[in-house]
């Protein structure tokens, strides 16, 4: 003798639907899971979707899966958008991956449903989507649930999907993960596709990437080039000194010399006393040489923190940069950075003949400010130096008195 269900599934699907639809609930309950898949798909399919949503929440997760999957997503989607979002990821999570996927693409509001999915299983069914098609579900979450997901997703897959994200979405929901997985989904991308995500992070986020050992090339995409000020001071903030120093350090000097004229001169000042005086003078050299610094040399003590930086720096830690190889021409330009007592001070380290050639590389009334707060004799001695035409103009730079008094030690001198 056939069971209910025999005997339903071998009626027209309309009439047996028909049938179906007058049994109380849990009689219709009973025949559709005792039914083979296919012919109870059939029948709840040519319900109202109401009805086949309130038949199927009675019944097991994975055997619900079982009959949606046998619609179409159509209509598949219309029968689960009679259930709530919990219960739609509970039998959504109970199919395969891909035909998860198929059905997340059908329904309304998709990421309800993936918020209440278990991590990993969510992150492989969205992997079976394109990435555009992922990306429009995920950016619909709070990003911390966005981010636990994408942290399930592999790398490659993660990198794929960031360039359909907007750079500041991007930015926090990377700024959500961890750091170590924050790191291995951006490699590869180039400093120019980075700068910007940077710009946008928090800066501790920066930091915990910089300290999971990423290539220096990143470090320097982090902290230099357009990344803004505050930025950089931000990550260097929750970095100690001899931290900083190392990673510049290990930079190129012209992109070490880029993140320092970004900190505040306090700092600036450690970290160049930090470093050997070999390394300091090479990244003041370079910033020396930059063309439109000397193209506004009269501007340089405005420039970064640099400026009050070179004034904080230990007299030996000066002098042996100092007393490197750095050509007259590029002291000349950093003791401009400098306020002029200091200066002064400095250029009385040296002979006075080096004094009086890097005087001369000088703009002569930048040149008379230095030698103003020299004492006279010393400043006498060093134009003494000089080629007579040059000492007579920076003489005319200086204050008519203080003039007086360096041209009578001169006199003297002879």
């Amino acid at each position: 003798m056939r069971s209910d269900a025999q005997r339903l599934a071998a009626m027209p699907v309309l009439l047996a639907a028909e049938t179906l639809m007058k049994m109380r609930g849990e009689e219709a309950v009973a025949i559709l899971t005792e039914m083979d898949a296919v012919s109870a798909a059939r029948r709840l399919a040519a319900m109202p979707p109401g009805r086949s949503a309130d038949l199927l929440i009675e019944v097991d997760e994975q055997l619900a899966g079982q009959r949606l999957m046998e619609m179409s997503p159509q209509q598949a989607a219309a029968v689960l958008s009679h259930m709530n979002p919990g219960r739609v990821a509970a039998v959504v999570a109970a199919m395969p991956t891909a035909e998860a996927a198929v059905m997340l693409a059908a329904i309304d509001r998709p990421a309800a449903v993936v918020i209440e999915m278990p991590t990993d299983v969510a992150a492989a069914a969205l992997a079976e989507m394109s990435e555009f098609s992922a990306v429009c579900v995920l950016v619909s979450m709070p990003p911390d649930r966005e981010a636990a997901v994408l942290s399930e997703t592999s790398n490659d897959r993660v990198r794929a999907m960031l360039p359909h994200m907007s750079v500041d979405h991007a930015a926090v929901v990377l700024a959500e993960m961890p750091a170590a997985k924050a790191v291995r989904a951006m490699v590869g991308m180039t400093v120019q596709e980075l700068t910007p995500l940077v710009s946008k992070m928090p800066a501790a986020q920066v930091r915990a990437m910089i300290a999971v050992d990423v290539p220096i090339r990143w470090v320097e995409a982090m902290l230099g080039g357009k990344v803004p000020s505050e930025q950089v001071r931000a990550v260097l903030a929750e970095m100690p000194d001899d931290e900083v120093q190392a990673l510049l350090d290990e930079m190129p000097v012209n992109r070490a010399t880029v993140v320092l004229t970004k900190m505040p001169a306090e700092w600036v000042a450690a970290v160049l006393a930090k470093m050997s005086a070999d390394r300091s003078a090479a990244i003041l050299a370079t910033m020396a040489n930059d063309h439109e610094v000397r193209a506004t040399l009269a501007e340089i003590p405005a420039r970064g923190g640099v400026a009050a930086a070179l004034g904080r720096l230990p007299d030996d830690h000066m002098r042996a940069v100092l007393g490197g190889k750095m050509p007259s021409e590029q002291v000349a330009v950093v003791l401009a950075w400098m306020p002029p007592d200091r200066a002064a001070v400095v250029l009385g380290w040296v002979p006075p003949d080096r004094a009086a050639v890097v005087l001369a590389w000088m703009p002569p009334d930048r040149a008379a400010v230095v030698l103003a707060w020299m004492p006279p004799d010393r400043a006498a001695v060093v134009l003494a130096w000089m080629p007579p035409d040059r000492a007579a103009v920076v003489l005319a730079w200086m204050p008519p008195d203080r003039a007086a008094v360096v041209r009578v030690r001169m006199t003297r001198a002879k």
